[in-house]
């Protein structure tokens, strides 16, 4: 909210901002992982106001779960990551959303399942089987009548331990982002629907492009993109599941 005290209301006044608070001290904004499609969302909002990382603002790596706890202790200026964790912030008055992910980069890749090459080979029948139930997960997900029950089930403390009532507001729809803003967000959050778990050539081509170093990007021709991502896999598991899960 200090941000918001101080004028800042996107990327613009924040590069205005950050810009004139040079000389006290750098802005430090939070990722999950270096190498993770927030650390790229967040470079690239913040390009969008000529603010480089390590040159003009620090980008530091912080978990999920204590984003909260060191963005109101004023060891963060911000930070990028998925819900429930935004809602939270703006829940406690302690942070305000800025944008999201499905403004920046819509319909982009988030989280994989990546297995060994021995367990598809050892336990092909198993393994077939848990992508299966994972695809039948992701489509139950994805049903608004089932969102208050995932979300009561997400918060318990050996999952999440926030409240059901927070970790509802990040479903697809009216998302409250904070200061008196809602926005209607239909894509916020897409489990299943749009072939969002096919393992695509274009969904690698992203994780490559965006996520990778150069040196790696080099060693990834799209002969071995097939062997990452494999859609012989995704089709497999998804006639075992309609094997298992009658229509």
């Amino acid at each position: 909210d200090t941000l918001w005290k101080q004028g800042v209301r996107d990327a613009k006044s924040l590069g205005q901002f950050a810009r004139t608070t040079a000389a006290d001290r750098r802005m430090v904004f939070a990722v999950v992982s270096r190498h993770s499609a927030q650390a790229h969302l967040i470079q690239s909002w913040l390009a969008t106001a000529s603010l480089l990382p390590d040159i003009d603002v620090d980008i530091v790596v912080i978990p999920p779960p204590q984003m909260i706890a060191n963005l109101q202790a004023g060891h963060i200026d911000g930070f990028c990551a998925g819900e429930p964790y935004n809602s939270e912030a703006v829940a406690r008055n302690i942070g305000w959303v800025a944008t999201t992910s499905t403004q920046l980069a819509p319909f982009h890749p988030e989280k994989v399942l990546v297995t060994r090459q021995q367990l598809v080979d050892e336990r092909s029948e198993e393994h077939l089987a848990m992508l299966a139930a994972i695809l039948d997960a992701c489509e139950y997900c994805d049903d608004p009548s089932h969102h208050d029950e995932v979300s009561e089930v997400l918060a318990q403390s050996h999952y999440l331990n926030m409240s059901a009532e927070v970790i509802r507001r990040g479903w697809p729809g009216s998302f409250d982002c904070g200061q008196g803003r809602i926005m209607q967000l239909p894509d916020l959050n897409i489990f299943h629907r749009d072939n969002a778990n096919e393992p695509s050539a274009d969904k690698a081509a992203w994780v490559v492009r965006h996520l990778l170093s150069d040196e790696l990007r080099m060693s990834f021709p799209p002969v071995e993109l097939g062997r990452v991502f494999r859609t012989d896999l995704y089709a497999a598991a998804l006639e075992t599941r309609n094997e298992l899960v009658p229509a």
